[in-house]
């Protein structure tokens, strides 16, 4: 499978601000990036919330639930004021 990649850039001059390049294969075990913008601070505190490292299982949790996968639930929530990360208790 071929990768590309999206190049977003300031043009100085109209229709130069964009490109699209391949840049080698990518392992079929492995799913395609999905490049999402979040504002900065909202990534922080998200990532603070879930770990760093487990923000994309959480996305994916909550589109599985979101397009209705059989069996997905919405993943929890921590308790308000709670910033070690620990889901909510029910």
């Amino acid at each position: 499978m071929i990768v590309t990649m999206d190049i977003h850039g300031k043009p100085r001059r109209q229709n130069l601000g964009y490109t699209r390049a391949t840049i080698g294969r990518m392992k079929e075990t492995h799913t395609p990036h999905r490049p999402i913008r979040v504002d900065d601070e909202l990534w922080e505190k998200f990532g603070q919330l879930v770990g760093e490292r487990n923000r994309a299982a959480i996305v994916r949790e909550f589109i599985r639930w979101f397009v209705r996968e059989r069996g997905a639930k919405l993943p929890r929530r921590p308790d308000a004021g709670d910033s070690s990360g620990s889901p909510a208790s029910d």
